[in-house]
């Protein structure tokens, strides 16, 4: 014998309070201007720059803001899921990071595509960071006249003159002012941004100021954009993440070992060329074709690291610099004496 119940079935239509519209416009006013979706990456604003964030990060963001205004640990799913989205569609996607025109400093922005400096201060203006060039140099702007520099010998006068402590620690280490010259342009062209096409090698022995060379790259940039790599990890699965998610002006291999292998040698190719992109694999998250738009220093005791696979792919982009002169421990000095804060300015007028 068979019973028929008839079932009946209540929808219920979660339709939104006046209170949860408050919460709501408020984490999304308290939000907005300081994240952004670009080809469905998420960045957020982290003065003074943009880092690139994964979406549970943000719906983490999401849910700290809303613990914060209501001092309620836990969020409705209906909910987050409405407040997620709005945020998505009504944060700024229009923003195109690759060409954003300002450089900031401590003293003021560059605008980089008129070579004009602007005074103002980055957060006097909320919206400002929105055009954000996502790079920051941590010292003041000072410019100086380039429009007399025909030669190496005009270059080197006005290295001397407004950078002697850095001068002399190249002249001492490397002697031949030339190998200076092109570490310094080579700094000054990270800096604006050109396509290098090119990557430096240091080689010599140890205690020959091969990583105190690079240190002087370190003390340029902010920490987040210098990163640390040996030359495996830029063939391994997930090596080249850092990339993608924050803001490299910098890759270093600071002490090159061994043979490289044919697949390395291809990514580091694409790497150099900044118009080529690689498939950069994350995790937890899709892969992304990215191109690579730093510079790339590689430093190392052996000269021939790279004389089986750079043949005819990386002999062209290879600029190498030998460090011979064996510094002794008694001539070794703090790092601020041989690059002061007061001539880090960039000395070529960028």
């Amino acid at each position: 014998m068979f019973r028929i119940y008839k079932i009946t079935f209540i929808f219920f239509v979660d339709s939104e309070s006046k209170e949860e519209k408050s919460i709501r416009n408020k984490i999304l006013n308290k939000m907005a201007g300081n994240i952004l979706v670009k080809n469905d990456q998420w960045y957020q604003y982290e003065k003074p720059i943009w880092v690139a964030k994964s979406p549970d990060f943000i719906a983490e963001a999401v849910r700290s803001n809303f613990r914060e205004i209501t001092n309620i640990a836990w969020m409705k799913t209906p909910f987050f899921s409405r407040l997620f989205n709005d945020l998505k569609t009504n944060c700024i996607k229009s923003v195109n990071l690759d060409i954003s025109k300002y450089i900031g400093f401590k003293n003021g922005v560059l605008n980089w595509q008129t070579m004009e400096f602007e005074t103002e201060e980055p957060e006097a203006n909320d919206l400002f960071k929105l055009y954000y060039f996502r790079d920051f140099l941590p010292y003041d702007f000072q410019t100086l006249d380039i429009s007399e520099i025909h030669k190496q010998e005009d270059l080197e006068i006005l290295v001397q003159q407004n950078m002697p402590a850095i001068y002399n620690w190249f002249s001492e280490t490397l002697e031949n002012f030339e190998f200076s010259a092109i570490i310094l342009c080579f700094a000054a062209a990270i800096i604006k941004q050109y396509k290098l096409d090119r990557f430096l090698y240091f080689f010599g022995p140890s205690n020959t100021g091969k990583s105190t060379a690079i240190r002087f790259f370190d003390k340029l940039f902010i920490s987040d954009a210098v990163i640390t790599k040996q030359l495996s990890d830029l063939s391994s699965s997930f090596g080249l993440a850092e990339i993608v998610e924050t803001n490299v002006r910098l890759l270093v291999v600071r002490d090159a070992e061994g043979s490289i292998s044919g697949k390395t040698v291809a990514v580091l190719k694409n790497l150099v060329s900044n118009c080529e992109p690689i498939s950069v694999s994350r995790k937890f998250l899709t892969s992304v074709n990215f191109v690579f738009s730093g510079g790339i220093i590689i430093a190392s005791n052996f000269s021939n690291i790279f004389q089986k696979t750079a043949k005819g792919i990386l002999e062209e982009r290879i600029i190498p610099i030998e460090f011979s002169n064996v510094i002794s421990p008694e001539n070794q000095k703090e790092l601020d004496i041989f690059f002061p804060e007061s001539e880090k300015s960039c000395p070529f007028g960028c």
